[in-house]
């Protein structure tokens, strides 16, 4: 998977300023330092290059910027949102509105499902998200330290699960290189 740093820089990065707080490099400035770099040009740059400077964060973001591939990356997108899906189902029991939306996406990827399809089950999810965010902030409301505490383990949790989709976007890179279909439509 192949970009450029103007094909990033057209895309919007964030970071393109010092922090104001620390003066630290994030982002557009801390890619274009490991890169040993002061402007954007047309270069071929691996997204694992990004990976390995910036972290998963920014590589995931960055792969606005790799023309193709889409499939794949709509693919890897599902994977990790499957592996929340178990957490949002218990906060939210019987609500089958983040699986339905999984699903959907992961048919659109495959070419078996419409855009008003794809459409209909992202403003779902969106519909998910804000009634979570609405519940999580009225649980807040009525008590702070166990809000906190939530917080302290949702952030764990989600260091967790940066690791884990940093390994599977990894593998998803080999596989694309190797030439290899990173996720093979499984037989009925």
């Amino acid at each position: 998977m192949i970009t450029t740093l103007n094909k990033i820089l057209a895309c919007g990065p964030c970071g393109q300023e010092p922090d104001e707080e620390t003066g630290e490099l994030t982002g557009w400035l801390k890619l274009l330092k490991a890169l040993g770099k002061i402007e954007a040009d047309d270069k071929p740059l691996h997204i694992r290059t990004i990976l390995d400077s910036n972290g998963p964060d920014d590589a995931f973001w960055s792969l606005a910027a790799v023309p193709g591939y889409d499939r794949e990356k709509r693919l890897f997108a599902c994977a990790c949102a499957c592996r929340v899906l178990p957490e949002v189902e218990k906060r939210n029991p019987g609500d089958m509105r983040p699986r339905q939306a999984i699903e959907t996406a992961a048919l659109f990827a495959e070419g078996s499902a419409t855009e008003d399809e794809l459409a209909t089950a992202c403003d779902t999810a969106w519909g998910t998200a804000w009634d979570a965010a609405r519940a999580a902030a009225w649980a807040a409301a009525g008590d702070a330290a166990r809000a906190a505490a939530r917080a302290t383990a949702r952030a764990a949790a989600r260091d967790g699960e940066l690791k884990w989709q940093e390994q599977e976007f990894r593998r998803m890179l080999e596989c694309i290189e190797a030439g290899e279909d990173p996720y093979p439509v499984e037989a009925a």
